[in-house]
């Protein structure tokens, strides 16, 4: 039986939501930043390397973990991206949610 589930379900990592944007990274290596209000891609960077992990943000600087290995660190040039400091976890730990 073929999979019928949506491909974004396997190809895109958990957002981080900082600053009024949201962070998602690709399995194809893509490193997004959306506007959370819109949706709207407002910059976007391919790191090479697949990214399986959920971006961390802190200090103007968004870090991501390759399946490869690999960390980058891209700055996003605005410092007031700050704010999802760990990978992983909910947006709890930043004050967006409880």
């Amino acid at each position: 039986m073929k999979d019928q589930s949506p491909l974004a379900d396997r190809t895109l990592t958990p957002p981080a939501l900082v600053n009024g944007k949201l962070f998602v990274c690709t399995a194809f290596g893509h490193v997004l930043c959306l506007s959370a209000e819109s949706g709207a891609l407002l910059w976007s960077v391919n790191v090479g390397e697949p990214i399986v992990f959920q971006p961390a943000v802190s200090g103007g600087r968004v870090y991501v973990g390759t399946q490869a290995g690999s960390v980058w660190a891209i700055d996003t040039g605005d410092r007031s991206d700050d704010g999802w400091k760990m990978w992983g976890a909910t947006s709890a730990h930043n004050g967006v949610a409880e």
